[in-house]
């Protein structure tokens, strides 16, 4: 039978359709991938730059221990693993930026990755076989096309497991192409920092081993990739190697201590950056003197971190180098000499010179926080001011709060870069029992600081006068709020009323599209969140109502900017785009289309090879972005949905995939207002129907549970859909019915039954509640109350499946969420009063069927 018999409105243009997908909208294959690394991650990234390399005059020794082994030719290699480890502060990230500089230079270099926990793009397994793959393709042209096959055929290849994706990316590709004439050499760079999404759920240990496991595959095959890891000596990372027997049989465990100069580099790098202060002071030649050398030597321990520390420290434009480097003298050294106290005590040997030392652990705990907001997800992206800067502007601290400071703490550069010149003074900082009285004040407190302080600056009004920094703090602020908004628990402050009321304060003007981009798209969620900590109704209902009121302002604030938006468009591009969202959630031809116009089309462009979407012959993706439409559309987001993974499903999945393209193109706030006739039908803009919704809901819910679907963002999508049905709920019973049984999903591959049992057992508090507060606050109480009764039954149904402690708070939590369903439901707004839970009725045949 032909592959498209029976199918409708689409057709297929330029190039050859074989039996594989289109990848992305206006992307080659490369490009596709190179989405899917951590571009931060490599020796030669715009965001490390510039990266810690070793001082010219020092590290040869090491460095020439490890390039004589990188440049020997394979047949001469009995190790093709070397792994250098050393503890913190020795200096090992310098020592790997230098290698890979100089590997290049030789051509030998095959790919870096520069692991950092601080970093959410790049303190993860995740990306690595993606960056690696990236990089060889470089280093290795002729690898290239066979990557670049694996893409087209395979698009759902970055969805799959990391070790499907080595094997398919790297091995196999490697199979095929000419050996070449020496190994390249692959440098993965703290693989101790590698901690996973989320320390808390994921066991850094376990992330570790998973690169180790992956490196032990790659050696297995006779490939021509060489590998340098380099981390701390942690006992995790020794266990992972000797758990792998091959690829500790493979591998070369040396210790930096073992190939350095250790105290002469120190002594080398010391003399000659004193040398350097002195010429610029004019200072006696006689300074320091060769007691106060090998009295830093000693304290130093070999680690570089403390000499570089001290050199920053006395290198001060605002002090006598000779007096600071007397105070670093004066200190005490512990007697039992470990280099972690010894690094301690210079540490707070440099804080405790500042005169306000209050104000030094202030400014030092806004910028732990600044750091790990605006290094998650690029929030620092196009902010030209430093985190330093941005910190002094937004908390109007004084100009000397960051004098003392300049040895530990980086002063120029831009957003991206890390306000700490290293990991070590951040881990010392965020340890009480290290940093004494200069820990960090409870979190809670910082939190609404910052909170506050972004909410005041929102407040203001943009001016011409505004300096670069002033404009800065303010993008930041729009970025930043509601993650803060996210963690604090609002049960806890002492007037959360007033927080709200700050919120709707917000001039955010331009800026609102920079929040609602860190919203998710979805300002409803930001609404529920004051209320999901308590647990009491009464005590909270004026807090219930002042959360209904911020919805509203923010609805309000978004309907004007998109109406805004929209009427710019010419009325062409108006229709065009009405007919696009009724064509993408039908896949019917719209009244007003002209004459066999109204099609979906992929094209494939002959110069680039790209692919991308059309719809009645014009490139989806440039027209919504030349639009600028960014209220509206998600700004990065990829046409992918549509033609993801086998094509030999194309037809059976061709309505849920439209459905799922109009989901991944726009934002959630936008579908809403389409969607709500009080909001868009003034405007003309109404045009998202009920049984489209309803539609909408069941495909997304669907699509979740396949092999394509990326579980939790469709999940948090489709529990979002829910919250605009507004009439005929019971529409949506069959679908919420089904979650019971994983079998009423098709296609479902053999991992889906614990992806969903993860998904019950941390769903509730991420999907549900969230979902029946919503509906309430938009005074959906007929929703909110089949939600609420299908959670417990669903619930009931799968409890062996979840912890006895979980199911005793989730089952408590459903109940207080019923009473206030109920209590909605007398209350005259409500669309409903059911004496008798009309659910109950419903949901028996779904129980007959799972008994």
């Amino acid at each position: 039978m032909p592959l498209f018999q029976d199918s409708q409105y689409f057709s297929i243009n330029g190039g050859v359709f074989n039996d594989y997908s289109t990848v992305t909208y206006g992307l080659g294959p490369l490009a596709y991938l190179q989405q899917s690394a951590a571009s931060s991650a490599s020796h030669d990234s715009q965001e490390r730059y510039p990266p810690q390399k070793c001082h010219i005059e020092t590290r040869g020794q090491a460095l020439h221990h490890i390039l004589t082994w990188a440049r020997l030719p394979r047949q001469d290699r009995r190790k093709s693993v070397y792994w250098l480890y050393a503890p913190a502060g020795m200096g090992k990230t310098a020592i790997a930026q230098s290698v890979a500089e100089q590997c290049e230079e030789l051509g030998l270099l095959g790919a870096t990755f520069f692991f950092f926990r601080l970093d959410a793009s790049r303190n993860r397994a995740e990306k690595l076989v993606a960056s690696i793959a990236v990089h060889l393709c470089e280093s290795l042209p002729d690898l290239k096309p066979h990557v670049e096959q694996v893409i087209l055929s395979t698009p759902t290849i970055l969805t799959k497991s990391l070790p499907t994706q080595l094997q398919k990316l790297i091995v196999e590709p490697l199979k095929k192409v000419p050996q070449p004439e020496g190994d390249r050499i692959v440098i993965i760079d703290g693989l101790d920092e590698c901690i996973g999404p989320d320390p808390k759920e994921v066991d850094p240990a376990k992330e570790q081993r998973l690169v180790l496991e992956m490196i032990d595959t790659l050696q297995s095959f006779d490939l021509p990739l060489a590998f340098l890891i380099v981390s701390r000596p942690e006992s995790w990372i020794k266990h992972g190697f000797k758990a792998l027997p091959r690829l500790l049989n493979a591998t070369e465990a040396v210790d930096l201590y073992d190939i350095s100069n250790g105290n002469q580099d120190i002594e080398i790098y010391l003399r000659s950056e004193f040398t350097r202060i002195r010429e610029g002071s004019e200072i006696s030649s006689q300074w320091p003197s060769d007691k106060d050398i090998l009295d830093l030597i000693k304290r130093a321990s070999g680690q570089f971190i403390y000499a570089t520390t001290v050199i920053r420290y006395v290198d001060n434009p605002w002090s006598s180098p000779k007096d600071r480097l007397k105070t670093i003298l004066a200190s005490e050294t512990p007697p039992d000499h470990n280099p972690l106290e010894t690094l301690d005590t210079l540490y707070l040997t440099i804080l405790q010179q500042s005169p306000n030392h209050e104000l030094t652990r202030e400014v030092l705990s806004l910028l732990i926080f600044s750091q790990v907001l605006l290094s998650n997800n690029g929030r620092s992206r196009g902010i030209q001011s430093s985190q330093t800067d941005i910190c002094q502007h937004m908390f109007n601290l004084p100009p000397y709060a960051l004098r003392g400071l300049h040895s530990l703490v980086r002063t120029e550069g831009n957003a991206s870069n890390n306000p700490f010149y290293h990991t070590t003074f951040a881990e010392f900082l965020q340890s009480k029992h290290r940093s004494k009285q200069f820990s960090r004040p409870p979190e809670h407190d910082t939190i609404i600081r910052i909170l506050r302080t972004c909410f005041a600056l929102l407040a203001s009004s943009e001016s011409v006068e505004m300096t670069l920094c002033a404009r800065d703090s303010r993008v930041v602020s729009s970025r930043i709020w509601v993650s803060l908004w996210w963690f604090l628990d609002f049960s806890a402050v002492a007037d959360p009323l007033s927080i709200m009321d700050e919120l709707v304060s917000c001039n955010f003007g331009d800026l609102l599209s920079e929040s609602v981009e860190w919203t998710g798209g979805s300002l409803r969620r930001v609404c529920w969140m004051p209320l999901r900590h308590y647990r009491d109704p009464k005590p909270s209902i004026l807090t219930r109502s002042r959360a209904r009121n911020t919805m509203v302002h923010l609805h309000g604030l978004y309907d004007a900017a998109v109406v805004s938006q929209l009427s710019r468009l010419d009325s062409d591009f108006q229709e065009y785009l009405k007919r696009l969202i009724v064509a993408a959630l039908t896949t019917m031809p719209h009244p007003a289309a002209p004459a066999g116009m109204n099609l979906f089309t992929i094209h494939q462009d002959e110069e680039s090879g790209h692919f991308n979407l059309q719809f009645e012959g014009r490139n989806v993706g440039d027209m919504l972005t030349s639009a600028a439409l960014g209220y509206c559309v998600e700004p990065n987001r990829a046409l992918t949905a549509v033609f993801r993974g086998n094509s030999k499903r194309f037809i059976k999945e061709w309505q849920r995939r439209l459905s799922l393209m109009f989901l991944q193109c726009f934002r959630d706030d936008f579908i809403a207002f389409l969607a709500d006739p009080a909001r868009s039908g003034p405007h003309g803009w109404n045009i998202i129907k009920h049984s489209q919704l309803v539609s909408l809901t069941s495909a997304c819910f669907q699509y979740a549970f396949t092999e394509y679907g990326p579980i939790y963002p469709l999940l948090l999508r489709s529990f979002g859909l829910l919250t605009l049905i507004n009439k005929s709920v019971n529409d949506v019973l069959p679908t919420l019915t089904a979650l019971y049984r994983l079998e009423n999903y098709s296609d479902k591959p053999v991992d889906i039954g614990k992806r969903y049992i993860k998904v019950l057992a941390d769903g509730f508090n991420f999907y549900w509640a969230p979902t029946i507060i919503i509906c309430l606050l938009l005074e959906n109480a007929e929703m909110a109350t089949l939600v609420a009764d299908v959670c417990e039954s669903l619930y009931n149904e799968r409890s062996s499946d979840i912890s006895t402690k979980e199911m005793r708070t989730i089952r408590n939590d459903i109940r207080y969420y019923k009473k206030l369903c109920k209590a909605a439901t007398l209350d005259p707004k409500s669309y409903f009063t059911p004496k008798e839970s009309a659910i109950t009725k419903l949901l028996a045949p779904f129980k007959r069927t799972l008994t």
